[in-house]
């Protein structure tokens, strides 16, 4: 599918009746950034078999800019969202939002909570630990936690606080 698309984009119909497009600039942390967004209906019955409920499908391209050469990242993307529901626009910003809390997320994980310096790697440990990273994290946002790094290291401090926390939010869920 992926191939189908990028042929698409590259090379759209003379008689394309729906293209459309949507960009921004943003700049930050030293990069300067340039997304790009078209989307179109043109091949929904082409997917219709393979993809029941396509409503559009995008391309996106990011131009980073960070000093040196520009970069040049090109995703391309389905959606059941109709053009009534999600302009060009819109899905930019909506991708934009996901790898936004993506991001987020996984960097909680990664530098937060360690998965990626844990020495552990023999058979379901990795998953348990996962497990119980994000379980500590749900907890958290219940809790309202806003500093991670600072609630971790006061029960790390405090181990016997760290289970009852734990065994507490375990038994008063009915």
């Amino acid at each position: 599918m992926e191939e189908d698309l990028r042929l698409f984009f590259a090379e759209p119909p003379v008689d394309c009746r729906d293209w459309r497009q949507a960009h921004t600039w943003t700049k930050g942390h030293g990069r300067l950034e340039r997304r790009e967004l078209v989307a179109t209906t043109e091949l929904n019955e082409f997917l219709a078999a393979a993809w029941p409920g396509v409503e559009q499908v995008f391309w996106l391209t990011r131009t980073i800019s960070r000093g040196g050469e520009p970069r040049i990242q090109t995703v391309y993307g389905i959606t059941n969202l109709s053009p009534t529901h999600a302009s060009a626009g819109r899905l930019l910003e909506l991708v934009q939002r996901h790898w936004r809390i993506e991001n987020r997320l996984h960097w909680r994980r990664d530098v937060t909570l360690g998965e990626d310096r844990c020495q552990v790697r023999k058979g379901i440990a990795p998953l348990v630990l996962a497990a119980l990273n994000n379980l500590v994290l749900a907890m958290f946002d219940v809790l309202g936690v806003r500093n991670v790094p600072q609630q971790m290291r006061r029960l790390d401090a405090q181990p016997a606080q760290a289970v009852r926390l734990v065994l507490g939010s375990l038994l008063t869920i009915k």
